[in-house]
C-alpha cells in the first residue's frame, strides 16, 4: 500500500465513524474532523475526530520487486504508522426531554466503540488498510456550550496502525558508459 496522507486518513476515519453510527442505529449526528474550522454549538449533534499522535516504526530497508508487466523494478520503503485519535460526541441534553427513544452523545460514542470492536468494523478498517487497537477508556468531561450550559462530552481514544510506504520505480539499465579494457 502506498503512503496515505493526513487528509486521506481523516477522510477514511470520517467514513468509518459514519458507517459505525449507521451500524449502531444512531441517527442525527454529523461526523467532522476537529482540527478544522468548525462552528460547534450544542444544538446540532456532532462527532469530532482529533488526531492525538502519530508514531512511526520501521524504515529498516527498502523492498524491491520486479514488475514483469512494466518491465522495471519497484522499490518500497515501508514503515508502520500508529495513528492515535480521540473521538468525542456532543449533543445537547439541557432543555430537551430525555426519553428512551432519544440517543445521547454517550449512546453515539458507545456505538462507535462497539463498531470498531465488531467484526463489521474490523473488516471495514481492514478494507481501508488499517488494523484496530482496542478502544480504551470512555471519559465523560463537560463541554461548555455557547450558551454557557454544561453538556456531557463523552469520548474514547483509538489507535489505527497502518502500513505506509513510499514507492519508487527504478529504471532499467539502457546502456553502460565507460571505457573498454584491452584484452
Amino acid at each position: 500500500m502506498s503512503y496515505k496522507n493526513e487528509n486521506s486518513v481523516y477522510g477514511d476515519l470520517v467514513t468509518l465513524c459514519t458507517q459505525g453510527l449507521e451500524w449502531a442505529g444512531i441517527t442525527g449526528f454529523t461526523v467532522k474532523r476537529a482540527n478544522q474550522v468548525v462552528n460547534v454549538n450544542s444544538t446540532n449533534p456532532i462527532v469530532l475526530i482529533d488526531r492525538i499522535s502519530s508514531n512511526q516504526f520501521g524504515f529498516q530497508y527498502p523492498k524491491e520487486e520486479y514488475d514483469e508487466v512494466e518491465d522495471n523494478f519497484n522499490q518500497k520503503s515501508c514503515f508502520i504508522q500508529d495513528i492515535k485519535f480521540n473521538i468525542r460526541g456532543l449533543k445537547r441534553r439541557a432543555g430537551i426531554q430525555q426519553t428512551p427513544e432519544i440517543s445521547t452523545s454517550e449512546d453515539a460514542i458507545r456505538g462507535l466503540m462497539s463498531y470498531f470492536q465488531s467484526p463489521a468494523g474490523r473488516k471495514a478498517c481492514s478494507t481501508l488498510g488499517y488494523s484496530v487497537i482496542k478502544p480504551k477508556a470512555n471519559p465523560e468531561p463537560f463541554f461548555i456550550s455557547d450558551s454557557d450550559q454544561y453538556e456531557k462530552s463523552p469520548s474514547f481514544d483509538i489507535v489505527l496502525p497502518v502500513v505506509q510506504s513510499y514507492d519508487h520505480t527504478i529504471g532499467k539499465i539502457t546502456e553502460v558508459d565507460g571505457e573498454e579494457e584491452p584484452i
